[in-house]
């Protein structure tokens, strides 16, 4: 984990926010709560087997914590085809 200085309230949020996505986390300085999970995924694009981290890895973050809670949360997530409509819906 990053070295920086937060709030315990913060770091306790992070700490909940990797436990429920099942990976692991580090504070950036922002800060940024950034969580990252691995996937043990046998997967082929345009008929090529790859390893790539890029699709391996499922990647989430909170920043700007507003007084009331609220944050700006991003993630990214590679799918297979089969699962992208039931994202959308």
């Amino acid at each position: 984990m990053a070295n920086v200085k937060v709030s315990p309230r913060f770091r306790r949020l992070c700490n909940q926010f990797a436990s429920i996505l099942g990976g692991e986390h580090e504070i950036d300085p922002g800060p940024v709560c950034f969580v990252s999970r691995s996937r043990n995924l046998k997967a082929t694009i345009l008929g090529r087997r790859t390893t790539s981290p890029l699709v391996r890895y499922q990647l989430f973050s909170f920043e700007s914590l507003d007084s009331s809670g609220r944050a700006l949360c991003l993630g990214e997530t590679a799918l297979f085809q089969n699962q992208a409509n039931r994202l959308i819906e």
